[in-house]
Order: structure tokens, then C-alpha cells, then sequence
């Protein structure tokens, strides 16, 4: 057996190469990449289709800054809740009410269903010999940090990465892992599967048949997938999936269309109004309530959207089911069955 000697020189060499590594692995990200990481995922509220920080600030008539009080970097957009208030939020996942006439500040908040892009955002602590042990076992089974997906040229971006519907996740330590569903021993099977389904049922549900005989087929019209559903996202079916449906009046494709058309903005108008109720009861809390009537028409909207919406927000709408869990008594920090905040309970 060959005995490879090191100089001491050279061993000095591999240290520093070693702690440099270390350092650039586990530094500690700016205030100002943490609140851009909020921002693309969707914490501070929906980015529709924004390829960047600078577009989603426009699309949320927002903007980032330095504070001249505090000296922090924040972000900052127009309150729904409370008009001619702003939202600031803050890179730690909280946020305050500010008036811009008055100068005055609300307390603190902290975001109702946190932000993991901002507080997953690059930390990493170094791994004992447990977390070692625990963190390949994980990477034997396909699973790979943020940083191992990018230099892949696999990184999907920080709002779907965190969607439990397309990707697994895992952690270790401080450490996050993630892998793309449907991907075992490092092959892909089929990560669509879950939302083909989805879609499957809705088609049903719309009067469309995906796969009728021959026969069967005599009776029907035909329009492409895509065509009937251009929102849906590309890849569950092939491009040019024909899918079937009787001459009617309630099942022609423009009609399907428009009634679709017309829940994306109910439910969107839902989102708003759960959001300002939460909103009102967080401002709220503690104090003396003056405005009930307007409190009680505000829980009336509420609750026909979350008996209406509750669960089929569609992707990236988890967190209006959390307040909504809050909001009815489900998880703790919510109002009381009883007391003088019991106006915001809902059922």
C-alpha cells in the first residue's frame, strides 16, 4: 500500500480551503435577500405570475427600502384591511401597521403561517456526526439541499419548492432537504400524478369525459384539454388530450370557461375578505371593540367563503386555511367561544 505524505505547507493549504468553504456555506444572508425571498414566495401576499422581485413589488403596489428609523430593510405595500394604512414587513416574518400622516406603528405581528423562505433562507449550521449520518441516509433516497438542486440546474424557485403537493420535504438539524415527488432512487416516475388526479375529478364534475368507447363517442363533441382549461398547468396531459362532452347548454366549453372565470374571481374576492377579517381581528385583539356592525357584516363574508372555499383554495392556499383554523377556534391564538371577541369566531 502506497503511503500519499502531506508538507506541511500544503496541509496549511487544505485548512484554509476547508474554513473558506465553510464560511462561504454557512454565511449568513442579508436582510435584503431575505425579505426578496418573502416576496417571491408569496408571504407578503399573491405575486401572480412575477419572474422577479421588482415585479412583484409592482403587482403588490409595494416596495423595498431601508427604514431611516430602525436601519432595517423592509418591505412595504398599501393595507387592505386598513385603508391609508401600509403593511411593513420585516425580515425576520413579522410585520406592523404604519400610518404615513401620523408616523404612528401598530405592535408586531408575526405572519399567520410564518415564511420558510425567509426563515429556511441559507441556514445551515455544521452537521455533527448524528446530523451527517441522518442527512445521507436522506440524500441515498434522491433528497438534495437548495443549493445541490441548483448547481443541477434543478432549483424550481423558492414558492414551488415549498408546495407539498409537487415536492417532499425533510429536515435534518437546521438542514432542509428536498425532493421532487414521485422521484425514487433517483428517478422520476410521475411528479403530475396527485394534480392529473385533481383535474380528473374536476373534468368529471364539469360534464366532460376523458375516455369514452367508440361507440360512445357517436353522441359527443370534442375540444382539446388545454383549450377548455388554459390555466391549468401544462404537463398533466399531453398537448394535444382531447376530452369529450355532450352538446349542451351546460357543459359547452364557453360556458365551462366562464363559469370558471367567474369562481377565480370569487374566490380571489374570498381570499381578500378572509385575509382583511384575520387582519381585523389581529389589529383588534386586546382592545375595545367600537365598530361591531361593521365586524359583523365582515364575519358574514368570511364565513360563506370558508363554508364555500375552505380546503379548495387551490396551490399556494394553505395560509387562508390557517387563519381560517384560527379564526373558527381549530388552533390556538384564536378568538373565544365566549368573550367579547367571540364576534370574530367563526363556525
Amino acid at each position: 500500500m502506497k503511503n500519499f505524505l502531506v508538507t506541511e505547507t500544503e496541509r496549511i493549504e487544505i485548512l484554509k480551503r476547508h474554513r473558506s468553504l465553510l464560511k462561504e456555506q454557512y454565511q449568513a444572508p442579508t436582510e435584503k435577500e431575505l425579505i426578496e425571498a418573502g416576496l417571491m414566495a408569496g408571504c407578503f401576499g399573491s405575486i401572480g405570475q412575477s419572474k422577479n422581485p421588482i415585479e412583484a413589488a409592482a403587482f403588490l403596489q409595494g416596495k423595498g427600502g431601508q427604514s431611516r428609523k430602525s436601519g432595517k430593510y423592509i418591505f412595504e405595500k398599501p393595507s387592505k384591511s386598513k385603508p391609508g394604512l401600509m403593511i411593513r414587513y420585516l425580515p425576520d416574518a413579522t410585520y406592523f401597521f404604519y400610518n404615513p400622516k401620523t408616523q404612528e406603528t401598530s405592535k408586531i405581528y408575526s405572519l399567520p403561517n410564518g415564511c420558510p423562505a425567509i426563515t429556511n433562507y441559507k441556514v445551515q449550521v455544521k452537521p455533527d456526526a448524528k446530523t451527517e449520518r441522518d442527512l445521507q441516509f436522506y440524500k441515498d433516497q434522491g433528497f438534495k439541499t437548495p443549493e445541490e438542486l441548483a448547481a443541477l440546474k434543478q432549483y424550481p424557485g423558492p414558492k414551488e419548492l415549498e408546495n407539498p403537493a409537487l415536492w417532499d420535504k425533510e429536515q435534518v438539524g437546521n438542514i432542509f432537504v428536498y425532493k421532487k415527488k414521485g422521484t425514487v432512487s433517483g428517478q422520476t416516475s410521475d411528479p403530475n400524478n396527485q394534480i392529473r388526479q385533481q383535474y380528473a375529478q374536476q373534468l368529471e364534475a364539469d360534464g366532460y369525459d376523458i375516455d369514452p368507447t367508440d361507440t360512445e363517442k357517436g353522441g359527443l363533441s370534442s375540444i382539446r384539454f388545454y383549450d377548455a382549461y388554459p390555466n391549468a398547468p401544462r404537463g398533466i396531459f399531453p398537448d394535444n388530450q382531447l376530452i369529450w362532452y355532450k352538446l349542451s347548454s351546460n357543459t359547452s366549453p364557453d360556458i365551462i370557461k366562464q363559469r370558471q372565470a367567474d369562481e377565480s374571481m370569487e374566490r380571489s374576492a374570498c381570499k381578500d375578505s378572509i385575509e382583511s377579517f384575520y387582519d381585523e381581528f389581529i389589529i383588534t385583539k386586546g382592545t375595545q371593540i367600537t365598530d361591531r356592525g361593521k365586524i359583523s357584516r365582515m364575519r358574514t363574508q368570511a364565513q360563506r367563503c370558508k363554508n364555500k372555499y375552505e380546503g379548495k383554495w387551490g396551490l399556494g392556499g394553505g395560509k387562508f386555511d390557517e387563519m381560517l383554523k384560527v379564526l373558527s377556534g381549530r388552533k390556538s391564538g384564536g378568538p373565544s367561544s365566549s368573550g367579547d371577541d367571540a364576534i370574530f369566531r367563526l363556525q
